[in-house]
């Protein structure tokens, strides 16, 4: 299965020693909200197969 990064309109793709790590969505729901705000994606709602890559973090 590839993985690949679910923010709007990234190309962030799962290599092995790549240069992107991913993240999962925290659990705990006002963080998950604020995630999604951020993503920038209309009625996103994130599964536990949803990842974030470190392209979107300082």
């Amino acid at each position: 299965m590839e993985l690949y990064c679910c923010a709007f309109n990234c190309k962030g793709k799962y290599v092995k020693g790549g240069p992107y790590i991913f993240h999962s969505f925290p659990k705990g729901e006002t963080r998950r909200k604020e995630w999604c705000i951020l993503l920038r994606r209309e009625n996103f709602t994130p599964t536990n197969a949803s990842k974030i890559c470190s392209k979107h973090f300082d």
